[in-house]
């Protein structure tokens, strides 16, 4: 096995089963350049005010569940910072089925979609807006790391149907699900999870992280390098594993 986070090797080493961390390609993908930004920032009128990411999930069912919620929240958000701009990039697949909950959202939000600019600069645009903004609220998953990635504070908030809830719950060995609290051992990515997942709860920890997000800064810079930022690639890194491996294979 392959695997893309250095946590994971023990657990397969114990049952036997070989298994080498190779690092995860979010260390090897291109952030948004200058020229990007400034295309991005010129095309929606931005400046200097604060930006906030929502980013909701890409499946229906988290469309269904975290859009309403995460839009009362953002209107909260806007009473206490009055001069915010929010950005929604809405996933190829989910745009069409995102636009009726659109009413749940702040009048003025970006809603970033490939209907308007084509798949190649949305997803231009899509780089960009994650990296120029100040804050995301996300749908739990491996987007936290695209937002460690560039260095974008983040409350994770999530919730599933009541039985899948149940049984996760019971199923659960740890107190995080998110991957860069999980990657570092700390605790500095907020996450507001099933029950505890309201408008109030995403709120509070918004404005918490806003105000003060150094130890999330420093845990970006921790889960890049443990995932191997600045080191082999990880596609020859697992080129590499698999050679060692079929060097060393026996036939019995």
């Amino acid at each position: 096995i392959l695997a893309l986070f250095p946590f994971e090797p023990r657990y397969f080493k114990d049952v036997g089963i070989h298994c080498d961390f190779v690092g995860h390609p979010i260390v090897s993908e291109i952030m948004a350049d200058e020229a990007s930004i400034k295309k991005f920032k010129k095309e929606f009128s931005l400046t200097e005010e604060p930006i906030v990411l929502c980013l909701p999930g890409s499946r229906k069912s988290e469309i269904d569940r975290l859009m309403p919620v995460f839009g009362k929240t953002l209107e909260k958000f806007s009473n206490v910072v009055p001069d915010v701009r929010f950005i929604l990039p809405s996933t190829p697949d989910i745009f069409e089925y995102s636009k009726k909950y659109l009413d749940h959202m702040p009048k003025d939000i970006i809603f970033l979609t490939p209907e308007k600019f084509g798949l190649k600069e949305y997803l231009e645009f899509k780089k960009a807006s994650f990296k120029i903004s100040h804050l995301a609220l996300a749908a739990s998953g491996t987007v936290s790391l695209e937002l460690a990635a560039n260095q974008t504070p983040m409350v994770i908030g999530y919730d599933m149907n009541f039985l899948s809830r149940q049984i996760i719950g019971l199923m659960l060995k740890t107190d995080s699900v998110n991957l860069v609290n999980l990657i570092t051992g700390n605790r500095s990515i907020p996450e507001c999870i099933g029950s505890n997942l309201n408008s109030d709860n995403l709120f509070l920890e918004m404005v918490r992280v806003y105000s003060n997000n150094q130890k999330q800064i420093n845990d970006f810079k921790t889960t890049m390098d443990l995932l191997g930022k600045n080191k082999e690639p990880p596609n020859v890194r697992a080129a590499n594993s698999l050679l060692s491996f079929c060097k060393n294979f026996k036939t019995v």
